[in-house]
């Protein structure tokens, strides 16, 4: 039959058909297109946004002055690296005997107590050898061993030795600790491991970190570089949990305190 001999309704009914032969087609090859690519890979979108803004104000003398305020967003990355390389210098081995052994647990420096704070369960024996990122070693004595799970060890100085210099820090409080919050820790051989916190249930903060990379004394960081927690025991299940940041905090005080009474005590006998 010529296509000039059909009716309007042929007409349409033809195009209808076409159209639906056409799409279909474009659907089965597009399904399988998309079943030979390889799987999604997550990528992280960085985005550096800045913002200007001006502002005229009037001076004292009458003239105009213009206050510029920029707000610039930086990658994520970028401040992530940053944080690693500044928490890297903080973190000591803890070694017992000889530090060619391997260490029995990480510590935090702690350089206005002149302390490193570990995990309890990793430091058995009273005295360790401390090691530092610099490569100086110092002999250490445990002074203190709290039932949060926290050992404070007092490194032993000779005679004009000093305690490396090392920037300051903060510690997050347990109330800005949330959900998802992206964070990493150094792992053995200061591996870089990053997550998420999973659950906050009291002082104690959830991850997913495997624990089985992390060893006492490892501390949990955010991404801006406060210090949220550590890791202090073994827990059930895989993924690591810590102590809160005010209960290393709380270990602190509590000893410098009871030092300082004891001084008092003994400066009036």
């Amino acid at each position: 039959m010529d296509i000039e001999q059909l009716s309007k309704s042929q007409l349409l009914l033809l195009t209808l058909l076409v159209s639906f032969v056409t799409s279909t087609a474009t659907g089965v090859l597009t399904v399988s297109l998309l079943e030979e690519t390889p799987q999604t890979v997550t990528q992280t979108v960085n985005r550096v946004v800045e913002r200007t803004i001006e502002k005229v104000e009037q001076g004292e003398a009458g003239a105009a002055v213009v206050t510029r305020e920029t707000t610039v967003v930086v990658k994520e990355e970028d401040v992530l690296g940053d944080s690693v390389e500044a928490h890297a210098s903080r973190v000591v081995n803890l070694h017992v005997g000889t530090t060619t052994s391997a260490s029995v647990a990480t510590g935090l420096f702690l350089p206005n107590q002149g302390l490193i704070a570990s995990g309890s369960d990793g430091v058995s024996a009273d005295e360790v050898l401390i090691k530092f990122a610099g490569g100086s070693v110092f002999e250490g004595e445990v002074v203190e061993n709290t039932e949060s799970g926290v050992a404070l060890i007092k490194p032993a100085l000779g005679e004009g030795e000093t305690l490396p210099v090392i920037g300051g820090y903060e510690f997050a409080t347990l109330e800005g600790v949330r959900r998802g919050q992206s964070v990493f820790a150094l792992g053995a051989g200061s591996a870089l491991e990053t997550g998420i916190v999973s659950v906050v249930e009291g002082s104690d903060i959830g991850t997913n970190l495997a624990q089985s990379r992390l060893p006492y004394g490892t501390t949990l960081i955010s991404t801006l570089g406060d210090i949220i927690g550590m890791h202090v025991a073994v827990t059930e299940g895989s993924g690591a949990q810590f102590i809160s940041a005010e209960d290393i905090l709380g270990a602190v005080d509590a000893y410098v305190s009871s030092q300082q009474v004891a001084e008092e005590e003994n400066a009036t006998i």
